[in-house]
C-alpha cells in the first residue's frame, strides 16, 4: 500500500517530503495542515494538504437521474398538498365572512329596533306635551 494513503487516506495529498517527516515523528498532521513536531521549528507550518476531488466524486455518483425523477414527484406531491391547503384556506375565509355578515346583520337588527323604540317613546311625549 501506498505510505501516502496509509496516512491520509484517499481524500487528500502531501508533499512527498512531508510523508517521511510524518511516518518518522519530525512532522505531525493538524487537520488539513502539517506542522513541525519538534526542533527549532516547533509548530510552524511545514506544508498544506490538498483535497483530491475523490469525496465529491463518491458524494455526485449517487445523484442519478432517477433520484432527480423522484425529487420532481415529491415536489409535485407537495404542489398539490399547497393547493389542496390553499382551497380549505378560501373556505373557512368565506365561512368567516358569512358568520360575520350574519353577526352584524343581527347587530343592524336590533338597532333598527331600539331606533323604533326610541321614536314611539320621543312621539308619545310630544303628545303628552
Amino acid at each position: 500500500m501506498n505510505p501516502a494513503t496509509e496516512i491520509f487516506g484517499a481524500f487528500l495529498i502531501p508533499k512527498d517530503s512531508a510523508i517521511a517527516g510524518l511516518q518518522n515523528g519530525i512532522l505531525h498532521r493538524v487537520g488539513s495542515v502539517v506542522r513541525w513536531a519538534s526542533g527549532p521549528m516547533k509548530g510552524k507550518i511545514h506544508s498544506h494538504l490538498q483535497e483530491t476531488g475523490l469525496y465529491e466524486q463518491l458524494a455526485g455518483a449517487s445523484l442519478k437521474l432517477g433520484d432527480i425523477s423522484k425529487g420532481l414527484e415529491v415536489m409535485q406531491a407537495f404542489q398539490f398538498a399547497n393547493l389542496a391547503l390553499e382551497t380549505v384556506n378560501i373556505g373557512v375565509s368565506v365561512a368567516g365572512f358569512a358568520l360575520m355578515n350574519a353577526k352584524l346583520n343581527a347587530v343592524q337588527g336590533a338597532i333598527q329596533n331600539l331606533s323604533h323604540g326610541i321614536g314611539l317613546v320621543s312621539s308619545q311625549l310630544v303628545d303628552l306635551i
